[in-house]
């Protein structure tokens, strides 16, 4: 397995959520489906162009039609639906090892106005906002 490719474990998760590999009866498919997520992969986390594609993924062109057609019929939608299932959020919770008040927050003065956005969109002082 090369850098950026998909393990035997993750090509199994998601192999039943895959169209079938089209091709004609005398002839297979140019690119499988696995190569073409490799592909889809390798592009995702090198940020990569279309056209600087490495060949041992195919025509770059044959792999951008296919995405393109994958993308209309909402192949990756359900993709990232399965892979959301086993989020666990960690990266998105913060706490005070995330994040520090700078010396000269206004938390060292306790008269802070804080601000809040009311259901208009507008912002209001903290000492505008009626108490419930």
């Amino acid at each position: 397995m090369r850098r950026h490719e998909l393990s035997d474990e993750e090509w199994k998760r998601i192999e039943p959520l895959l169209p079938a590999e089209r091709g004609r009866k005398s002839r297979p498919a140019k690119l499988s489906n696995r190569t073409f997520m490799n592909a889809v992969f390798y592009l995702a986390k090198t940020g990569a162009p279309w056209r600087d594609l490495p060949e041992r993924f195919g025509p770059w062109k044959t792999v951008h039609a296919k995405f393109s057609r994958w993308n209309a019929r909402k192949v990756f939608d359900r993709i990232l639906a399965l892979f959301a299932q086993d989020a666990d959020n960690e990266s998105s919770m913060a706490d005070s090892s995330y994040v520090r008040a700078h010396c000269s927050s206004p938390l060292r003065d306790r008269t802070v106005e804080l601000r809040h956005r009311t259901v208009t969109g507008r912002w209001r002082r903290h000492s505008q906002i009626p108490k419930s």
